[in-house]
């Protein structure tokens, strides 16, 4: 059995984590870290768990961390993982770290002081963490010791772009998205405007306009794939459901493209991944079809007046952007089944 351990262990995400991993086959919960809500059971924090679990949530103690775990995830935000991760990982040569906060995404440091205003006090392992997107990385997650899981917006409009960026068929600065999420994007603490019923209720608001921080992360993983820069323009909202991501990319095509042929171009891209689903033409993805699940939906179509490819993306932010795909990374890591708990 592998043994996991959870830093952070009262935020929203570590509770939709623990869930999944209690139906894991192969998984035994050890060691339950949180500094908000020490001295209390998991199940007082996360109450959808009682009767399903009640370890004690504890200070932070990182010999034994170490010790009981095979694997730990941290659920920190932005700047609270980074201490954690190097901590850990020089305390043993055998555990596995993955992040599911942001301090591993960005290959440069001084992108952190730019997009989170953080300074990042362990810019070494930035070059050994590896970007945690399973069907794009599965070689390199595979012997990764340190792995920063993708940011949910990241997640859904890297897979929507990765096929025709991978393949230059369109113009590398010419991407708009406008991509919409639930209110559990902002997390658990309240965040004014973000995560109150009356801010929300029948609201539609854009937010950080053109300055999200999850822009450099996919800008530098989509050059990555295509070798060449890619710039993009990204508009997130925050839509009155609970869960869920929608990003509609826009993108124009270096050459006239049929879409029978981008259809066929993203099956035979994704082909074998089991968590990525290609619409067949003239279907889209909705969210209602993702939640609560580890599932990526992918539509795609074609202004024919304007020649732009039109890409809709689809996910959970709280499973396949977040815990869900966390425990595709382990499953990955210790060299299960990828779909190992979460079908």
């Amino acid at each position: 059995m592998i043994k996991a351990s959870i830093i952070g262990a009262a935020s929203y995400t570590a509770g939709e984590l623990i869930k999944i991993l209690l139906h894991h086959p192969e998984v035994t919960l050890t060691y339950l870290e949180s500094s908000s809500s020490t001295g209390k059971t998991v199940d007082q924090v996360h109450p959808i768990l009682r009767g399903l679990v009640s370890l004690p949530l504890q200070e932070y103690d990182k010999i034994a961390i170490a010790t009981q775990s095979d694997v730990v995830f941290i659920c920190r935000s932005a700047g609270g993982s980074m201490k954690y991760g190097a901590d850990l990982l020089r305390q043993s040569n055998r555990l596995k770290i993955i992040d599911i906060g942001s301090d591993f995404r960005l290959k440069e440091p001084s992108e952190y002081k730019q997009w989170y205003q953080y300074t990042h006090e362990e810019p070494n392992l930035l070059k050994q963490s590896v970007y945690g997107l399973p069907e794009l990385n599965a070689s390199r997650i595979k012997k990764a010791r340190l792995i920063a899981n993708p940011g949910c917006y990241a997640t859904s409009i890297i897979l929507g772009l990765a096929p025709v960026v991978a393949n230059h068929l369109v113009q590398p600065n010419q991407i708009y998205i406008s991509a919409y999420s639930g209110i559990s994007g902002a997390g658990r603490t309240y965040k004014p405007g973000f995560n109150m019923f009356l801010d929300l209720y029948g609201n539609i608001r854009p937010y950080k306009v053109a300055i999200h921080q999850h822009t450099p992360e996919i800008e530098q993983e989509l050059t990555n794939i295509s070798k060449q820069t890619v710039k993009i323009t990204f508009i997130p909202h925050v839509i009155p459901i609970d869960k869920g991501i929608l990003s509609t990319i826009f993108v124009k095509p270096k050459k006239k493209i049929k879409l029978d042929s981008i259809v066929s171009l993203y099956t035979e891209f994704y082909k074998g991944k089991p968590f990525i689903r290609i619409y067949p033409q003239g279907e889209f993805p909705q969210v209602v079809n993702v939640v609560n699940t580890n599932f990526c939906d992918i539509g795609l179509g074609i202004d024919q007046r304007t020649g732009s490819i039109l890409i809709f993306s689809a996910i959970d932010n709280t499973i396949k952007g977040a815990g869900g795909q966390a425990v595709q990374n382990m499953n990955i890591m210790f060299g299960l089944k990828e779909t190992t708990g979460l079908l």
